[in-house]
């Protein structure tokens, strides 16, 4: 998700956090229950195709992408980008960027998926990028914004994009003392020292921060 107005995201989510759960089902009985309630329809289609095949629920996936957009678009003023590597399956792809979403990838793989699903806001995440991948990225810079890892990534983007003489937006990942883990990333000191360096960089524009929080113990 990015953020526009940060001060007032900061405001409405610290406000929902305080909120006590609302709605939260014990079990997947409801999940059960509405899987049965199509299992006339879906044997039909086991005779008819055969097994193993995907069989998505179109309207479903439509309800619960518009749920979740209505939903966080009360509370917070960005753009939700959909992570690939949760479903890569076409069908997914192409309705999600149909609603207005975005696409997260993490490698070059799923950076294809997404320009073939013809996503108009692509990041890319993930350590490891390989100079193909950073390459493919700079190809599709006006879609593409780069979530950098570390600062050898940042030394290999930016002697890819002064060879091409093609700029590109850049984030940077950090990590801070509340993270479990820090193998991802650079210490959020060093923030300082990364954004003096990716000035040195003509056809670099460092314009993002990324900070991946889900693994933390608590929401504070």
């Amino acid at each position: 998700m990015f953020l526009k107005n940060l001060k007032e995201s900061q405001k409405n989510v610290a406000e929902i956090m305080k909120r006590p759960p609302v709605g939260l089902k014990k079990t997947l009985t409801p999940v059960v229950e509405g899987a049965l309630k199509q299992k006339a329809a879906v044997l039909k289609l086991v005779e008819k195709h055969g097994t193993p095949f995907y069989l998505f629920d179109e309207a479903a996936l439509d309800k619960s992408i518009d749920t979740f957009l209505e939903g966080f678009s009360k509370h917070l003023n960005g753009r939700p980008y959909y992570a690939v590597k949760s479903n890569y399956h076409p069908l997914i792809l192409k309705r999600v960027v149909q609603k207005g979403m975005g696409l997260d990838v993490s490698s070059g793989r799923e950076l294809r998926f997404a320009i073939k699903a013809k996503a108009k806001y692509i990041v890319f995440s993930g350590p490891g990028k390989t100079d193909e991948e950073l390459s493919l990225a700079l190809k599709y810079r006006k879609k593409v914004i780069v979530h950098v890892d570390n600062f050898s990534e940042l030394k290999r983007l930016g002697a890819l994009t002064t060879k091409a003489r093609k700029k590109i937006t850049i984030g940077v990942r950090f990590f801070t003392p509340y993270h479990l883990g820090n193998k991802f990333g650079i210490p959020l000191d060093d923030l300082r020292e990364f954004w003096t360096k990716a000035k040195k960089y003509p056809y670099i524009e460092l314009r993002g921060l990324q900070s991946h929080f889900s693994w933390n113990k608590d929401s504070e």
